[in-house]
């Protein structure tokens, strides 16, 4: 836990937190971490981040969060700096949107690790307006772009976009995407850029803590964690019975029966080719496959399933760590300890409290009141109860600091 207090007036600034359970299980969890921000909704209009991971069944792993004022370049720097202390050596990969504090910070705290982007927020951003003629295809072609495992369908996909005269989305995805296709090659298991969906189930999960105070947020947090951590290991222990965890037991069933009529020529003991409906080359050895699905995702593709088959030789091993029921057990042994107040004192010095922080205002613009008709019904003005002056907010939207 890092907490940082204002030393003139006392007033809390920003809390981060990594249970101790999650630092050690870190080790048994693929190097991809989600980082995303969400706003506060309560009378500390503040900002909660968050860093989550992905587990052996596919499901997120509340990893580290903090509390700060709001989400700006100096806050994502301290965050990363945090992070990096309760992280092994593992090279990451980062998949968040494109704040100019992740952007700058991945890159300086984690120079080693790869950084992939939000697919979501690269779609709302792309330079076309949804009344244009070409918009449906364009999105179309971004789809390709997105989920193309090479950078042969990347470029064809942007070849589309001239083609139909949007030359500037494809100068636009250029510019962003093409650093996916530079570290392709990351041998530890890795997602493609469009994964969001992760970072969004965390902030749906405490959708209903938003409102809490700062540390009554972080307190429910704790029990979450502790109860679903709790959950899970129960879970694993009686229900997963195969060698791989259930969601990537039926992938890897799934791809073996794809490819169980495909031909597969030997060309040495370690490297074959994979033929219908098209021609691919397996190697065994490096683990790689022109399809680039193996490299990518970790996780054997329909071809190498075909090829590792006509081998007669374990599939199992051929798979990464991660997906297994082994790790997936060892992810949830170490336990999120309970937190008694019980033998705690009353109440405390004065000079030892920390003062609430002043409420900042939400990031844009602010609305301004509409003109309203003549035959509207005007509203009564209100005084309100933290500036005790008429007008038309309450407490909670209150637009004094």
């Amino acid at each position: 836990m890092k907490l940082e207090v204002d030393e003139e007036t006392g007033r809390f600034k920003r809390i981060f937190i990594c249970f101790g359970a999650c630092k050690h299980n870190y080790r048994y969890l693929r190097p991809m971490i989600y980082l995303d921000a969400t706003f506060l909704i309560g009378r500390f209009r503040g900002t909660l981040m968050a860093a989550t991971c992905v587990n052996g069944n596919d499901d997120f792993y509340p990893y580290a969060f903090a509390v700060v004022l709001s989400e700006n370049k100096e806050n994502w720097f301290w965050f990363l700096d945090n992070l990096q202390q309760v992280v092994d050596d593992r090279p990451i990969v980062f998949l968040s949107d494109r704040h100019e504090g992740l952007l700058q910070g991945i890159s300086r705290a984690f120079p080693g690790s790869y950084h992939s982007y939000c697919f979501y927020h690269i779609k709302c951003n792309l330079p076309i307006g949804k009344g244009d003629a070409n918009y449906n295809v364009v999105i179309d072609l971004f789809y390709k772009a997105a989920y193309s495992y090479t950078s042969t369908n990347f470029e064809e996909a942007l070849r589309g976009m001239h083609a139909i005269g949007c030359g500037h989305v494809a100068n636009y995805l250029r510019t962003i995407l093409k650093e996916k296709w530079a570290n392709v090659f990351f041998h530890v298991c890795r997602y493609a850029a469009h994964s969001s969906s992760i970072a969004e189930s965390f902030n749906n999960w405490i959708l209903e803590f938003k409102k809490l105070p700062a540390f009554a947020l972080l307190d429910a947090i704790h029990l979450k964690v502790m109860q679903m951590n709790s959950k899970r290991r129960v879970e694993g222990l009686k229900n997963f019975n195969t060698r791989l965890t259930p969601v990537y037991e039926d992938l890897l069933n799934e791809n073996i029966n794809i490819g169980r009529t495909w031909t597969v020529v030997e060309s040495m003991e370690i490297l074959y080719e994979v033929r219908f409906p098209r021609t691919h080359s397996v190697d065994m050895l490096e683990r790689t496959c022109t399809c680039h699905r193996w490299q990518v995702n970790g996780f054997p593709c329909t071809h190498a399933c075909a090829a590792i088959q006509s081998t007669r030789e374990d599939i199992y091993s051929f798979v990464e760590p991660y997906f297994t029921t082994e790790w997936y057990n060892r992810t949830y042994q170490e336990i999120i300890l309970p937190i008694p107040n019980y033998d705690k004192p009353q109440s405390y010095d004065p000079s030892d409290r920390i003062i609430v922080p002043i409420p900042v205002p939400p990031p844009g613009r602010r609305r301004e009141q509409r003109f309203k008709k003549a035959w509207e019904k005007q509203k009564r003005p209100m005084m309100g109860t933290k500036c005790f002056t008429l007008g038309h907010h309450n407490r909670a939207t209150c637009p004094m600091p």
